[in-house]
């Protein structure tokens, strides 16, 4: 008897995770089920609804997108062509999160614009009912109490940007205050002839200010802890590996030298000599006067260096 479609699909994406190690942890704790996705439209409201009960949880994300999905195939085609590749200010890339939040539950349905997909044990379920506008998402799945925490604190980092109300379990996530707003040429990913490929772009930089832990932003969504001052947000797509959760070093340290040519008057002496900020100013984007106002904090102003090519 052959596979049901759903059966392959699982089976395709548990080669994918284990090809690239991707963790179930990872799929939970960064919340694809996918609240970016409703972010990328032209979306007004987005409510996150969260519940856990005896190791289950119940997850659902649900936005007013006039649209809905563009294509209710991309509910169940990996890696499938997507318009956001070509718009490097497009959360989505891959067209892959809310597939990859549908392979680990036990249960899953899609509502949208374009018709409503259930997915279960049994396989993949299409009916022809259909929202009048928005879509949501709704999932169960095995989870443990500390898993869920997890999720749910991680889903509250979210930067919710201007315009959109952002509702976690009906409680608004506020807008957090940009301390301070630069540009810079960074690294992003633009599609060209079907192929994301690597290059420049001035975009805006935010920065906030932080009293936990900081992390890097992509245009509101964590990606990654890093080791700075402020929680930095990037107003466009930044090169990440495939699980979403890591950017090169070279990106960062860019990143870095640029947050410090704004911020360097702000730096205590104590903090003069830490990690991100020894990685910034060996960077070649960093700028003279941050160059001397850190070794001034670092060093004092009456410092002195050796010559290397004085022979007496």
């Amino acid at each position: 008897m052959p596979k049901k479609k759903y059966e392959l699909f699982v089976e395709v994406f548990k080669k994918w995770t284990k090809k690239y190690k991707l963790k179930v942890n990872d799929i939970r704790r960064d919340n694809r089920i996918d609240s970016r996705a409703a972010w990328d439209e032209n979306t007004k409201i987005c409510k996150l609804e969260m519940q856990w009960d005896k190791n289950v949880a119940t997850i659902s994300v649900e936005d007013d997108s006039p649209e809905g999905f563009k294509d209710i195939r991309d509910a169940f085609t990996l890696f499938a062509p997507t318009y956001k590749r070509k718009d490097p200010t497009k959360r989505g890339r891959f067209n892959i999160g809310e597939k990859q939040a549908i392979s680990i539950c036990d249960e899953a349905s899609i509502q949208t614009t374009k018709g409503t997909i259930h997915f279960n044990r049994e396989g993949r379920i299409e009916s022809r009912s259909k929202r009048p506008v928005g879509s949501k998402i709704s999932v169960t799945l095995k989870m443990t109490k500390a898993e869920f925490d997890e999720t749910l604190d991680y889903a509250k980092k979210y930067l919710v940007p201007k315009g959109l109300k952002f509702l976690v379990n009906g409680k608004e996530i506020k807008r957090r205050k940009i301390y301070k707003t630069f540009k810079a040429s960074l690294q992003t990913e633009i599609e060209d002839n079907s192929i994301l490929k690597k290059t420049h772009r001035i975009t805006d930089v935010n920065i906030l200010e932080t009293e936990d832990e900081s992390y890097l932003y992509e245009m509101g969504i964590p990606v990654m802890k890093i080791d700075c001052a402020y929680d930095v947000d990037v107003q466009q797509r930044i090169p990440l590996s495939t699980d979403r959760n890591t950017v090169p070093t070279p990106y960062l340290s860019v990143l870095y030298a640029e947050v410090l040519n704004v911020t360097f008057d702000e730096i205590s002496e104590e903090d003069s000599s830490d990690v991100w900020i020894r990685e910034a100013t060996a960077n070649k984007k960093i700028s003279d006067e941050a160059i001397i106002a850190i070794t001034d904090k670092r060093f004092g102003k009456n410092k002195a260096f050796a010559n290397p090519f004085d022979q007496n």
